[in-house]
């Protein structure tokens, strides 16, 4: 009879299997919880395109800040940043005219006539056309690690 083991025995061992694998249970609970709010962490941070926008037009226009956008300012270089933003940011990402319009605090139909003007404009003046060639290649350089 030295193979039987007491029912007490067996109901003892038992017990401690059941508290080994309920820490276990547990510790499994919060590694899981962890892991969870590691992966929010380490979720690439997205940064909108007209935030882009705006640091490569600011790389080719040092004086240009994000409130100028809905600045009623009519002085000719906040006008025209104000104008590249619409035009590049319609073009190079397709954002409703709306959306534009909200961006620059105005309506539809001044994102619309912004993205006309430059278009115009890059036509005849080639300074201009190298101005927006080159915020479009750093907007298009952020925007695709973005």
């Amino acid at each position: 009879m030295e193979n039987t083991i007491s029912y007490t025995r067996l109901k003892m061992e038992y017990g401690k299997l059941k508290q080994k694998y309920e820490i276990t249970k547990k510790q499994l609970a919060i590694i899981k919880k962890a892991n969870e709010e590691m992966q929010e962490l380490i979720q690439p941070i997205r940064v909108s395109p007209d935030k882009l926008l705006i640091k490569a037009i600011q790389s080719e226009f040092q004086y240009f800040k994000e409130e100028h956008l809905k600045l009623r300012s009519r002085k000719r270089e906040v006008v025209l940043c104000r104008q590249i933003f619409a035009h590049l940011l319609r073009k190079k990402t397709g954002m409703e005219w709306v959306k534009i319009g909200a961006l620059l605090g105005q309506d539809h139909s001044t994102a619309i006539h912004s993205f006309h003007t430059i278009a115009n404009l890059i036509d005849y003046d080639k300074q201009l056309l190298a101005r927006v060639t080159r915020i479009e290649r750093i907007f298009i350089r952020y925007y695709a690690k973005g």
